[in-house]
């Protein structure tokens, strides 16, 4: 029992070691991938670039951090990264649609990256037919409803406020006729429209950076008292 025990130890000891080498040297990676491309833009090192790039959401706020911690901070932006993703020509259609799904599941709209992601993702969406992938691979039954609803509320993920005064907005009809397009590409998905129509409900205008919350001024036990 004792030498079962001790196999699990060493077995969990040698995946953390194994994540901790893969996140910390993730930034390296995109970094060097994306100077091989802009030095030598050919089909070989927008692979690379589209390989060491971020998989998920999760490692997408690790390199993030990863990025904010450099040096590299302070000669460029994050965005220069994600705007050269959204640029790659040579990659196969159906791949690059998985990557941007994939990155898009779980993500939490919040300023710098992850909402100029959110640029790209819908840019993308715009073009009929990687509209069409997009919707053929949510549509496959390796996703649940859930993660379908999650990739939606984060393309419909829009700030409750304009930035500038903080000024709440008056409309909630500004994306509309976008909503409107998508349903009618949608016609005969009806489970598709469903989600997408729930996502809408709950995402379009209603976000706040997590910077907004003041989670550590808040005070709780006046709140209770009321």
């Amino acid at each position: 029992m004792k030498q079962i025990f001790y196999s699990i130890i060493i077995l969990l000891f040698f995946t953390l070691e194994v994540h901790s080498s893969f996140t910390d040297t993730l930034h390296f990676r995109v970094s060097t991938a994306y100077k091989e491309l802009l030095a030598n833009p050919s089909e070989i090192t927008e692979a690379n670039f589209f390989q060491a790039f971020p998989d998920n959401c999760n490692e997408f706020v690790i390199w993030k951090w990863q990025f904010d911690n450099s040096k590299e901070r302070k000669m460029m932006n994050i965005e220069e990264y994600i705007e050269r993703l959204g640029q790659l020509v040579t990659i196969k259609d159906s791949i690059y649609c998985l990557k941007l799904i994939h990155l898009s599941i779980g993500a939490n709209y919040d300023s710098d990256g992850l909402s100029f992601f959110q640029h790209i993702l819908r840019d993308k969406m715009q073009n009929p037919k990687l509209f069409s992938i997009f919707i053929d691979l949510l549509s496959r039954p390796t996703w649940t409803k859930g993660e379908q609803l999650r990739f939606w509320m984060f393309y419909w993920s829009s700030l409750s406020f304009i930035e500038q005064g903080y000024i709440p907005k008056k409309t909630e009809e500004d994306r509309r006729p976008e909503l409107n397009l998508i349903l009618k590409r949608l016609k005969h998905n009806k489970d598709m429209r469903k989600i997408v129509r729930l996502a809408y409900e709950y995402s379009a205008y209603q976000v706040f950076f997590i910077s907004s919350y003041n989670l550590h001024g808040y005070k709780y036990m006046d709140y209770l008292k009321k």
